[in-house]
């Protein structure tokens, strides 16, 4: 397949792994990671890591792909170029409807702490607005990532630190391991983002995969401690949990950082 125009190979590996973290975390942190807990409780921390191995293995299968064929288009590429025209027909639908799916949800999800249930509009205008940005290039749009992922990882080391004397203390459930398992792994499956830009990153073939390895690795040390803190309080939502501490501030903090980390996953 022919690309008569190049896209410019802009991003450096620091650009590729802040964009990795932008779409891992997001609404999994904020909310699945307090689902997989009422599931499994204090094996919650045994499913980060399993899954966060598994995601890794697969990233690396796709960060290959990408190696050896540097373009971007991801899955349809990929399908297009080593099986046939239909089958990465099919595979860039099926990413488009995916994708449109996550980032409807996550804008429903900003709008709802800012403006309350119901506010279609407000989710409506988030993407519109995700759109606009996008349009400007890749290199705009890594810069307000970055400043998104500052801030989404900030309230999450505050919610740590402020949390830290009181984690670890929900039951153990080890028949809720997998399930728990499957609902990390689609939270981590924001690590697609890396393997879609072969054309737009420096050397990809170097890049790619570094970069897949150390966004998974900053993104399961951080899942793990958030989810031991958790653990010591309510086990739900984030958000639940800090209130339930008491510290004057930290719910506001992490409200912020929620509404930016699914803000930036549109």
């Amino acid at each position: 397949m022919s690309h008569p125009e190049k896209l410019l190979r802009q991003l450096t590996l620091f650009d590729a792994v802040v964009l990795g973290l932008g779409s891992i975390i997001g609404s999994g942190i904020f909310v699945s990671l307090g689902i997989a807990t009422g599931v499994a409780g204090s094996w919650v921390l045994g499913a980060i890591v399993l899954a966060g191995l598994l995601a890794l293995v697969n990233g690396l299968s796709a960060a290959q792909l990408a190696a050896n064929h540097p373009v971007s288009g991801g899955a349809y590429e990929y399908g297009y170029r080593y099986l046939s025209p239909i089958w990465g027909w099919l595979a860039g639908w099926l990413f488009l409807l995916a994708k449109s799916a996550s980032a409807a949800s996550a804008a429903l999800g900003f709008a709802g702490y800012v403006m309350g249930e119901g506010s279609l509009g407000g989710a409506i205008a988030l993407v519109i607005a995700m759109g606009i940005l996008a349009s400007q290039g890749v290199k705009q749009s890594s810069r307000v990532n970055g400043a998104i992922v500052g801030v989404v990882v900030l309230s999450l080391v505050a919610f740590v630190i402020c949390g830290w004397g009181q984690g670890g203390g929900a039951p153990g459930k080890p028949e809720g391991l997998l399930e728990a398992t499957a609902l990390m792994f689609v939270a981590y499956t924001g690590y697609g983002r890396i393997t879609v830009l072969g054309e737009e990153v420096v050397d990809p073939r170097r890049t790619i995969p570094r970069a897949l390895m150390m966004t998974l690795g900053v993104a399961v040390v951080l899942y793990f401690w958030v989810a031991w803190v958790n653990l010591g309080g309510k086990g739900g939502p984030l958000i639940d949990t800090a209130r339930a501490m008491g510290v004057p501030g930290l719910n506001i903090v992490v409200m912020v950082g929620a509404m930016a980390a699914m803000g930036g996953w549109c």
